[in-house]
This record gives C-alpha cells, structure tokens and sequence, in this order.
C-alpha cells in the first residue's frame, strides 16, 4: 500500500516549503509522490480574498470548511486506496488541524441553523477521520513549531495579518494537543513525531530519514 505522511501545525512554520523540498529527494530515489496541498490557499486564490477578509464573513467562512476538508478527506480517502508501495503522499496539514481550525475560526453563534447544522456534521465526519487515519491511516505525521515572523512586511493571503503571532501560538498549542489525543486515543503514539528539529531550523535530512525508516519498518511487516 501506499506511504501517507502528514505535515502538521501552525501557520507559518514551514510545512509547504519542506513538502516541495522532500518531494524532490524523494522522487529522485525512484517514489511516485503526491503532493496533497493545503486547500484553502486555492480557495483564497480562486475568490481572491484573503483568510482575514474570508474569516469576517462568518457564514461564509463556515462554508468554505465545509467545502475544503471534505475535499481533503476524500482525496486522503483516495490516497488509502493506492495499492502501490513505490507511492508516497506528502499531505499538507493533518486532519487534527482541520479540526482545530474549525474550532477556532467557526463562530457558531453567527450562523444559521442550516450553516450550523452542516458544521456539526462536520464535525462529526471528521472525528471519525481522525481515529482512521491515526490508527490505520498515516504512516507519520510531522508536527511543526511555528517559524517567527521576520519583519513586519510580511505578507500572506492564507495568513492572518492582525494578531499574527498570538494566533499562530494559539493555532500550534491547539493542534499539538489534538495530535496527542489522537495518537493517546488510537494507542499508536508511534505515528506522531514532534522532535524532529530544533525549533526554528528545520532538519530536511532528518526528516528524509524518519520517512525512509518508517517505510522499511511498514514493508518489514
């Protein structure tokens, strides 16, 4: 079967940029690899809007979940189904952050009740996404600190501009603790890796190695 690795966390902690960089040493060792993107980023593209202008418009935001992690959990769904072992998925953002991000950016007072219906649907659906791809899904999931903002000309669509760093605390705090209640909830602590770099300094090498090592254990079996 196929190789599944998510990359989880925050907001601006590197995840995108180490997917592409793996996807090239990765390919180059003979992989198919599949890059599962952050989908919201195509959202914003397509309404050319940024997630702060999105996220004042509650009902409208609320939608846009519902749209993207369905989409996102059909195309994990996809990926389970590949039978090829050579096959390797790099998922931009676990289904652990969708949850939170729901959580955290959903007002629920805010919506109508056929809005907020759809999201405690949601909600539901991506519980038991959750306790699949954490048992049985995920080969690992690669949880991410946050990266600090650089200067204050920094700009992103997909990132929020006012309060960007409590944010992005808050968003890391939120998603590290539901990645640990996963795995505690699976009883399979082995998937979730949180050390493998220095806050801050990102180690490709070293994840390239953990992604290697956990294929040859998964094919061991």
């Amino acid at each position: 079967m196929a190789h599944l690795f998510a990359f989880s966390g925050a907001c601006h902690s590197g995840k995108t940029t180490t997917m592409q960089a793996l996807e090239k040493e990765l390919t180059s060792l003979g992989y198919s690899v599949h890059i599962i993107g952050e989908n919201m980023r195509g959202v914003l593209a397509e309404k050319n809007m940024s997630i702060d202008e999105l996220r004042s418009d509650p009902g409208l935001y609320a939608n846009t979940q519902c749209d993207i992690v369905y989409r996102k959990i059909q195309q994990e769904a996809y990926a389970l189904r590949d039978r090829n072992p050579k096959s390797i998925y790099l998922i931009d953002r676990a289904c652990t952050d969708s949850e939170c991000y729901i959580s955290l950016y959903v007002d629920m007072a805010k919506l109508s009740d056929e809005t907020r219906k759809k999201i405690e649907k949601l909600k539901e659906d991506v519980a038991k996404h959750i306790l699949k791809m954490f048992s049985s899904g995920y080969s690992c999931v690669f949880e991410f600190y946050p990266i600090e903002k650089v200067s204050n000309t920094f700009v992103c669509g997909a990132r929020p501009t006012e309060n960007f760093e409590e944010l992005q605390s808050m968003e890391y705090d939120a998603i590290s603790n539901a990645n640990a209640y996963a795995c505690s909830d699976v009883d399979n602590i082995h998937v979730l890796c949180t050390n493998i770099y220095t806050k801050g300094e990102i180690n490709n090498n070293k994840i390239l190695e953990k992604i290697l090592l956990t294929i040859e254990c998964n094919e061991a079996r």
